[in-house]
């Protein structure tokens, strides 16, 4: 919330799709005018390629021109079993996979899993944040069974709402992943320096 203290703000860009249509909520999804950017001590651009897109440049040039600009990235780290032991991410490389997710983007977890390797032989999407009922999660399981699926995949975000695995159903898996910052400084050292310059402000006070 604004009207707690903080020593600095962080805003997270789509670098992909900055801006979206470059309307705010519930017309677009910008929660505040871009003109809101110049409060940022940082642009975190997520999905980065390691460039800055025109359309962010554009925004900086004319409200913060100072704003560091950090590029991270999501990675696939580990297929994690319905037990919550991790395997590798050869481990399940050749199988066939019913994969389901209630999440905003859901092509780019599919196309992710197919990258990695496993054939799609299913898959099913829900409303973001969806809350899994028993009878959806058998649905899940005898959807998986009929279209000759080996294991079935789905996010971590979508397992932790899952009680129980579809009975009788291939192995459940959540694709694990870890947040990178292959390019520039990382977001970790970045904070530590500017905390660190803060404190002896801090002192004199």
């Amino acid at each position: 919330h604004r009207r707690i203290a903080r020593d600095l703000d962080l805003l997270l860009v789509d670098g992909r799709d900055p801006w979206g249509n470059g309307r705010m909520l519930p017309r677009g999804p910008l929660r505040e005018p871009l003109s809101a950017a110049a409060r940022a001590d940082a642009i975190v651009l997520t999905r980065s390629d390691g460039r800055v897109p025109a359309a962010v440049a554009s925004v900086l040039e004319r409200h913060n021109p100072h704003a560091a600009v950090l590029h991270c990235g999501l990675e696939p780290e580990a297929f994690v079993r319905a037990e919550g032991d991790p395997v590798g991410l050869a481990s399940l490389k050749g199988f066939s996979a019913y994969v389901f997710s209630g999440i905003a983007r859901p092509e780019r977890f599919e196309e992710e899993v197919r990258r990695l390797g496993l054939g799609l032989v299913g898959a099913r999407r829900f409303p973001d944040h969806q809350r899994y009922s028993r009878r959806e999660i058998e649905a899940i399981g005898r959807d998986a069974r009929a279209a000759g699926a080996e294991v079935i995949v789905t996010t971590e975000k979508d397992a932790v709402r899952i009680a129980d695995r579809p009975a009788g159903a291939p192995p459940l898996y959540a694709l694990a992943l870890r947040v990178a910052f292959p390019w520039g400084i990382p977001l970790q050292d970045w904070l530590l320096d500017r905390l660190a310059a803060l404190r002896p402000a801090r002192t004199r006070a």
